[in-house]
This record gives structure tokens, C-alpha cells and sequence, in this order.
């Protein structure tokens, strides 16, 4: 049992990395796309000759999406995006969790439960991460915030 310490701590260690380096991905991106946005907007306003231009074209279909576009990122594309990455960590986990497990048989002379008590820790967590996005899915379908399949 006192194998299972130094398991759970790698486990633990390689989560909390890989984590970090998903928010820091995550951050970057969303810097170089806030970036971008400024830029096409600051040089469509300075297209602009006078303040009354660009009050009327603020007036127009294309200036209210302008303005709309000024807004953080739709609500309608979150759902999709949340319900699609816990999808993916949970097939993940669970296939990971399975792996666990079986070390037990594949490898000979692997006497330890160490494995397979971290598998059943692993796949308990991708069962939860797939129960969770069909949650999300089922929910956000029912309240309308993901289109309808035609």
C-alpha cells in the first residue's frame, strides 16, 4: 500500500502541470484573438473622417455588429466548446483508467494493487467527466443554447 503514495503524487504532479499548461495555451490565445479584434476595430474607426460618419455608420446593420462584435465571445459557442473538452477528458480518463487496470494482467509478476487502485481512481473520474458533458449536452439542448440538428 505505501506504493501507492508515490503513484498518486506523480499522478497528482502531471495533472497539475499539464494543467498549467492547458491555462497558458488557453491565455495566449485569447490575448493574440483580443489583439487582433483591437486592431480591425481601431483601424475601421479611423476610416472615419468626422464623429458624424461614424455615428451613422454605428446606425447601420453592419455598425451594430460592430458594436455586438466588441462584446466577449458569443454564449451560444460556450456550451459546445465546455461539453466538447469534458467529452475528450473524459474518453481520456476512462481509456487511461482501463490501462490501470489491466496492468495487472499484462505485465507478469506485477503482484501490486497500486494500479489498479489508481485505474478504478482514473476511470471513476472519466465516468464523471462523460456523465457531466451529457448533462451539459441534455441541458443545454433543452434551454436552447445549442442549435438544433436539421
Amino acid at each position: 500500500m505505501s506504493d501507492i503514495v508515490p503513484m498518486i503524487m506523480f499522478l497528482g504532479l502531471c495533472a497539475a502541470v499539464w494543467r498549467v499548461a492547458v491555462v497558458i495555451a488557453e491565455t495566449r490565445r485569447r490575448q493574440a484573438l483580443a489583439r487582433m479584434q483591437s486592431d480591425v476595430h481601431h483601424k475601421l474607426i479611423e476610416k472615419f473622417a468626422s464623429g458624424h460618419e461614424l455615428t451613422e455608420f454605428l446606425q447601420t446593420p453592419g455598425g451594430a455588429q460592430l458594436i455586438g462584435s466588441l462584446e466577449d465571445a458569443p454564449a451560444k459557442t460556450r456550451p459546445a466548446e465546455g461539453i466538447l473538452r469534458s467529452t475528450q477528458i473524459g474518453v481520456i480518463l476512462t481509456l487511461l483508467g482501463l490501462g490501470f487496470m489491466s496492468l495487472k494482467q499484462v505485465v507478469r509478476g506485477l503482484d501490486k494493487e497500486g494500479p489498479v487502485v489508481i485505474g478504478i481512481l482514473i476511470l471513476s473520474l472519466g465516468i464523471g467527466f462523460l456523465a457531466s458533458s451529457a448533462i451539459s449536452y441534455r441541458l443545454s439542448r433543452s434551454w436552447g443554447l445549442l442549435p438544433l440538428n436539421k
